[in-house]
């Protein structure tokens, strides 16, 4: 069924009776209608022999399943690779990784789409997600020595010195080395060789049209960043306590609590006020568009959300609790209900409530159309408007119905997605041997982040965990190494809300 099964189409009809009468019989429309996908939207699966069955599809191709072991299907029916192996991941580039286990070894190819074998890669290649950028693949995982083959499947030297390299792009990849002398971070070119630094306690991230942030983290003093150019300039100095890619060439900036707009040459083109400390960014800039802008509340109360133009001017009072930018000329709205908790509603452009703030989440589709979520019920509040926020309603789900002390790192990312090892993280004693973490809450130019960080034992299990408030550089709870839940949803993952499993 259709995933607009619960959406709700607004019409407003407008009656006229002589030029001096006011609007009348303005009335709301609202039906709740299913739609059925078109013939020409379903894709008929490939016709398969006898004794396989399809497990996924990857781009295209199906990974099918038999007596023998695992195999590759085209979108057409025809065999790519027979399913004789144990596993197989498809890295991009029409080429797959294909692994298969024997008498306690392992055994690692590479594969075109035409089921050539290019090379044998080796015994300890690792791909999860990665793909091929640039004509390179990475093998390696991201907490030990990064290694890098090519579409020839060889192994490029000059890598190994890395223990966190991301995915190439402009010819660069941030990468990140630990030596006697401390953590640095830069950027490295195809052989391997550091362009672009290294910068002493800092993380790069990956180029967007020829610019990439770099945000240092000094031993002393507050964190600054930056924007660098692929050349290796800086056409922002580093002179911001924080820097966001809010996509559209346009970069959201911090500094001294004040929040800004630049554009990818550096130029602020949207100064917001003083008092402004956060904001939702949009998805597109135009003269229209108005922007959600969180607020300093009153006697440290919290943030107010209202909303300001392309010129930063405020055009909408700061008076809810939480807002995500227009779409149109509607935006989501939330409101602290009295039990409940956050509740999201529909507003227009003089802030009437056109849907009431009762759901978990709304998604505007135009002016007239919008998709309802749940209402909001009992302790269970709105998912607030961000890409990752729903990764912490996700971990906390998680928290809520597993056990996840013990819990293996496979199943554990099942669960709640792909966490990261930056080599800065490093365990306490007896705790584990490795730390990872995943970004719950991303306040993108404003306070309220949450960043889950996770021990793991020599078996990569969970032995313990925590979540920083405020990044990485915030403060947190002591390490969680006993099963717990929340003793209330709306509470978050406070120490003081955190009870043991009975």
């Amino acid at each position: 069924m259709s995933c607009l099964s619960n959406s709700i189409f607004h019409n407003v009809f407008v009656k006229l009776s002589g030029s001096l009468l006011p609007y009348y019989a303005a009335s709301l429309i609202a039906m709740t209608f299913t739609l059925l996908p078109a013939l020409s939207d379903e894709v008929s699966e490939p016709f398969l022999p006898p004794g396989l069955s399809i497990m996924r599809k990857m781009d295209g191709y199906y990974v099918v399943s038999g007596s023998e072991g695992h195999g590759i299907y085209s979108a057409k029916g025809t065999l790519i690779i027979p399913a004789r192996y144990d596993d197989i991941k498809y890295v991009g580039d029409r080429k797959f990784v294909v692994r298969k286990f024997q008498d306690a070894s392992t055994s690692c190819w590479l594969f075109d789409d035409k089921g050539t074998f290019i090379a044998r890669l080796p015994d300890w290649t690792l791909v999860n997600d990665s793909v091929f950028h640039e004509g390179l693949l990475n093998i390696g995982d991201s907490y030990s020595p990064t290694a890098f083959v090519d579409e020839k499947g060889k192994v490029l030297p000059n890598f190994d010195r890395y223990t966190d390299v991301k995915e190439f792009s402009d010819g660069l990849a941030a990468a990140s080395l630990t030596n006697r002398d401390g953590r640095w971070a830069g950027f490295i070119n195809h052989q391997g060789k550091m362009v672009i630094g290294p910068f002493e306690n800092a993380d790069v991230f990956k180029f967007e049209n020829g610019r990439a942030i770099v945000a240092a983290n000094p031993k002393t003093g507050k964190p600054k960043a930056g924007l660098v150019s692929s050349k290796g300039t800086f056409v922002v100095p580093m002179i911001y306590d924080s820097i966001s890619s809010i996509g559209n060439d346009k970069f959201c900036a911090q500094r001294n609590n004040q929040v800004a707009i630049l554009d990818s040459d550096g130029k602020v083109v949207i100064q917001f006020p003083a008092d402004c400390t956060s904001i939702t960014p949009p998805d597109k800039f135009d003269k229209n568009t108005w922007i959600a802008c969180g607020f300093k509340g009153k006697l440290n109360q919290g943030l107010k959300w209202g909303f300001c133009d392309v010129n930063g001017k405020v055009v909408l009072t700061p008076r809810f609790a939480l807002a995500s930018s227009f779409i149109g000329n509607r935006a989501v709205a939330y409101e602290k209900l009295p039990v409940e908790g956050l509740a999201c509603g529909v507003i227009d452009r003089k802030g009437r409530w056109l849907v009431e703030p009762k759901y978990k989440y709304i998604t505007i589709i135009d002016d007239n159309r919008w998709n309802l979520g749940e209402l909001v019920k009992g302790k269970e509040p709105a998912v607030i408007p961000n890409a990752h926020s729903a990764r912490a309603l996700t971990f906390q789900k998680a928290l809520q119905s597993h056990d996840l002390i013990g819990m293996s790192l496979r199943q554990f990312e099942e669960l709640v997605g792909k966490l990261e090892f930056p080599p800065y993280l490093k365990p306490e004693k007896k705790l584990g041997v490795k730390v990872a973490q995943l970004v719950l809450v991303d306040s993108m130019c404003g306070q309220g982040s949450e960043v889950l960080t996770v021990a793991l034992d020599a078996n990569d299990c969970i032995s313990g965990w925590r979540v920083l408030e405020g990044g990485i550089t915030g403060h947190s709870q002591p390490w969680i190494t006993e099963n717990v839940c929340l003793d209330d949803g709306r509470k978050g993952f406070q120490l003081g809300n955190l009870v043991p499993k009975k």
